[in-house]
């Protein structure tokens, strides 16, 4: 049985609980972050729950996972952008790198936060398509 792994990173997230920290501003900071986590957990929540997945990271912004029936997911993980679309007012969206190992789906999480974020890359996939 083959395993497959997905590395999901919020993007500038950490920049953006910065700002809020630098302005002090203890209303939209709370906010934010109870947001995003609400957000977090009910990823991971259904992943569990819809594709039986093995969480293996599960902290702020991240998010690893692996799966033994991944050919069920590529739908479900092209409507994240949807599902995360009230954060992108303030640049913080969700890549994920995919990979059979948790090595090779980090280095692929890696790839797609460095070709512009709010993307999924496969690992061994190093071609820039615009996505």
């Amino acid at each position: 049985m083959s395993v497959t792994y997905i590395a999901l990173d919020g993007d500038n997230v950490g920049k953006r609980l910065e700002y809020l920290c630098f302005t002090n501003d203890v209303s939209q900071l709370r906010n934010f972050s109870i947001a995003f986590s609400k957000k977090m957990n009910w990823l991971r929540d259904e992943l569990v729950s819809r594709f039986n997945a093995d969480v293996i990271i599960d902290g702020g912004d991240n998010l690893m996972i692996s799966l033994t029936q991944p050919e069920r997911m590529g739908e479900f993980l092209n409507t994240l952008s949807e599902v995360f679309s009230d954060f992108q007012t303030v640049g913080n969206t969700l890549s994920a790198g995919i990979g059979d190992s948790p090595r090779d789906a980090f280095i692929a999480l890696n790839f797609a936060k460095s070709s512009g974020k709010d993307c999924i890359k496969i690992y061994g996939d190093y071609t820039d398509n615009g996505s």
